[in-house]
């Protein structure tokens, strides 16, 4: 599943996104996983990196690689609306 966004649109967690379409709570999907539903929270908001997870994704017969490469996408989003407050805060670019 690839979503289409705008380049100021904030990419959705492609993790948040799967436990949706689950019907699963951050909780359940945490369980699942073996990791905290504060760890998982995490890592959907995009603070967390999700390869420690990669190998139980695949356990759980889902498309790790996608995943990441969706969550990659939305860190390096985040990074660069960070980096552009910054510049703005400080009156550069």
């Amino acid at each position: 599943m690839t979503i289409k966004i705008q380049p100021d649109q904030e990419p959705p967690s492609p993790i948040r996104e799967m436990r949706q379409g689950l019907g699963m709570s951050q909780s359940d999907l945490a369980v699942a996983l073996g990791c905290s539903q504060g760890y998982l929270s995490e890592i959907e908001a995009g603070r967390r990196p999700v390869t420690c997870l990669m190998d139980r994704l695949r356990a759980l017969h889902m498309n790790a690689e996608e995943i990441s490469r969706q969550q990659l996408e939305l860190v390096k989003w985040k990074r660069r609306h960070l980096i552009q407050k910054v510049r703005e805060a400080r009156g550069v670019g």
